[in-house]
């Protein structure tokens, strides 16, 4: 099974309740990262959505807008169709198997 680790920081987490009964929350994260472009070196940011389901071993972590995060889980590629370009593009998503809000990331 592939792993996805992300570090960065969190945007507005939305509560929500499935059909079946079951509680998660939907989240992104910004993953900040560096590129070279020609001469400079610019500083570029993507965006994971994140899903976390309720479960026995690990509740919902309570996050708000702006925390830093650390995210483990599954990564997850979907493809969608721009309606005014007709553009194809890919999103990655992230099912969440754990997740800790710390104070320092890595990359800072």
């Amino acid at each position: 099974m592939m792993k996805l680790q992300v570090n960065g920081r969190v945007n507005e987490p939305q509560m929500f309740t499935a059909k079946n009964g079951r509680n998660g929350q939907n989240f992104s994260i910004a993953n900040e990262y560096k590129e070279k472009k020609g001469d400079d070196i610019v500083l570029l940011t993507q965006w994971i959505d994140c899903t976390q389901w309720q479960n026995d071993e690990q509740p919902l972590a309570k996050i708000k807008k702006g925390d830093k995060l650390n995210v483990i889980g599954i990564p997850i590629t979907e493809v969608y169709q721009v309606k005014e370009t007709k553009e194809f593009k890919a999103k990655l998503k992230c099912i969440v198997s754990w997740v800790e809000v710390v104070n320092e990331l890595p990359f800072e």
